[in-house]
């Protein structure tokens, strides 16, 4: 059974610092960029660093009692692997079982207080609260996000399609973009893409298709979260905060 686990303490993963309520894994006091499930799966491996973890136990863990696929969290160790700057054929971070599951093998330790590096907080702190830009065909759904995203501290600027979208994102500072993937011409896919390549700000996708092939695809492509229509705002609004703060952008207060 799929059981919430205390947070863990501040870790110190190899060359990583590890912290988990805050959902921030940094290197020299510099975030990385981590999608929820791929930081959920670390923190799980991290937890459990004395052991061989098997694949079911991690799918139980991350995703619940959700259908996902062994080929969902090939992706994400993948992903986990890519950030880490880890060899499967060396490791030093986590180790394959081949059939079986995965083993974090860095040495684990908690970080103290006075140890802790200073984290590097975003310059654009003090020129007011982040900027999220909406990409979605849907005029409605538009409004209704902007109106409340604007009354939870962030300013908002919308597109109808990625023409727009692109347009304003060469001509403003965004600091995350919420993208539907189901766009006229251009797709949302194309667009999430691109901004990976070109390291542009991070993306969470909207979306009314919600099967595993396209979790999968939406995480290939570089995506930071998926959201799947209908969602609950509240649920949303914790995301944006939690990929804001991976990336060393401040939330606005709670």
């Amino acid at each position: 059974m799929n059981q919430t686990a205390a947070p863990l303490p501040v870790l110190a993963l190899g060359d990583f610092v590890l912290d988990e309520s805050n959902a921030r894994l940094t290197r020299d006091g510099a975030p990385l960029d981590l999608p929820p499930k791929a930081f959920a799966v670390l923190c799980h491996l991290a937890r459990n660093s004395d052991r061989l973890v098997s694949k079911d136990e991690l799918l139980d863990s991350v995703w619940g009692h959700k259908h996902v696929s062994e080929s969902v969290l090939k992706t994400v160790i993948n992903m986990l692997r890519t950030q880490l700057g880890d060899d499967p054929r060396a490791p030093r971070y986590i180790e394959t079982a081949n059939r079986r599951g995965y083993r974090f093998v860095a040495p684990v330790a908690p970080v103290s207080v006075q140890a802790r590096r200073p984290v590097v907080e975003p310059a654009a702190v003090a020129a007011g609260p982040p900027t999220i830009l909406t990409v979605d065909d849907e005029p409605e759904l538009r409004s209704m996000l902007e109106d409340y995203l604007k009354s939870r501290g962030f300013r908002v600027m919308t597109a109808g399609d990625t023409q727009e979208a692109r347009a304003i994102l060469g001509n403003s500072k965004i600091d995350l973009v919420l993208l539907d993937i189901t766009l006229p011409g251009e797709d949302g896919l194309s667009l999430a893409r691109h901004l990976r390549e070109h390291r542009g700000p991070p993306v969470i996708l909207l979306t009314a298709l919600g099967t595993a092939v396209d979790r999968i695809v939406g995480l290939e492509v570089g995506a930071d979260d998926y959201v799947t229509k209908p969602f609950e705002m509240r649920e949303l609004l914790l995301r944006i905060r939690n990929v804001l703060r991976r990336v060393g952008v401040a939330p606005p207060p709670s």
